[in-house]
């Protein structure tokens, strides 16, 4: 088994937040509580939450040069926007997309679910100099029970927030559809 981040493939269009600051709380609150769409209990309603964000997509630079579509323009390695084309791939795994507002195409936010998949003991992990706080993960070690059932995840064992992982199983099925916009670097293999 094997388990890979997610970097951006070539030059890919880029997908930029308009309100930035709005939704990186969202993003934070979204790791730091998880989400369910469908359970409003807590009070907050995620798809109403992320249908208030707006995405721009830039498919040139300053420079004039040009960047090239993407079904996953590229926005970061914990938050992840796609394009109508990767429905199949997604199909199964767990991941919610759900829409954003975009005024070039239907684009929607994936919302991975958000599982104890690291190994903590095992793992070497980012601290804060001097505080000794864990920002993130240098070296994850996950366990195999857990992420052999989620081809697509955040972790959800350390109080930071998650890169998103996706399993081989999600790479080959996106190599196989053709897709483009997305690499996939490995971090882990057990």
């Amino acid at each position: 088994m094997r388990v890979y981040t997610l970097a951006p493939q070539g030059d890919p269009e880029l997908a930029n937040v308009v309100d930035t600051v709005a939704f990186l709380n969202l993003s934070a609150r979204l790791q730091r509580e998880g989400a369910d769409p469908d359970d409003h209990s807590s009070g907050w309603d995620v798809e109403q939450a992320l249908a208030n964000v707006t995405v721009r997509l830039y498919d040139r630079e300053v420079d004039g040069s040009v960047r090239w579509p993407a079904d996953a323009p590229w926005n970061s390695r914990m938050d992840l926007f796609v394009k109508d084309t990767v429905d199949p791939v997604f199909a199964g795994t767990s991941a919610r997309l759900l829409p954003v507002a975009c005024e070039s195409t239907s684009l929607r936010y994936v919302l991975p679910p958000i599982v104890p998949a690291l190994d903590v003991e095992r793992s070497v992990l980012s601290l804060m100099p001097g505080s000794g706080r864990v920002i993130g993960v240098k070296e994850p070690v996950f366990k195999a029970s857990v992420v052999a059932q989620h081809p697509v995840f955040k972790d959800g064992s350390l109080k930071c927030e998650s890169l998103i992982y996706v399993t081989e199983t999600f790479v080959d099925r996106w190599k196989r559809a053709g897709l483009r916009g997305l690499a996939f670097e490995e971090v882990w293999r057990g």
